[in-house]
């Protein structure tokens, strides 16, 4: 097992007597990808503009994406700060919209957010 994997790997890697703690060690080494990864999703969330060519609606669906990879790799948001994100990202023709969900008591999900914009 431990010669199938790559060299630069596995000289990092200290020796070990059992499978089971050589894999967990080796597991260790590659939550570094993911916390990467999990920052990357995390600026995209924060970042991602709706670029004017694309319709709404899917801008709305790749926006929602993120979360639910984020979701996988352990980090929860909640439903309200996304519909927010998207709202914040939205072009100046959804204004009435977005004044719409904040003059209301109850809070949006996604799939609300998406029946409003048409």
């Amino acid at each position: 097992m431990k010669y199938t994997i790559d060299r630069t790997t596995r000289d990092n890697i200290p020796t070990c007597d059992k499978a089971k703690d050589y894999l967990a060690t080796v597991g260790g080494n590659f939550n570094k990808v993911n916390k990467a990864e999990k920052g990357n999703y995390l600026r995209l969330l924060a970042n991602t503009q709706y670029d004017g060519v694309s319709r709404v609606r899917e801008h709305i669906l790749k926006m929602s994406s993120y979360p639910k990879k984020l979701k996988d790799m352990d980090v929860n948001l909640p439903d309200d700060y996304l519909v927010f994100q998207i709202l914040e990202f939205l072009p100046p023709q959804f204004g009435n919209l977005r004044s719409q969900y904040n003059t209301q008591r109850d809070t949006w999900n996604i799939t609300e957010l998406t029946v409003y914009v048409v």
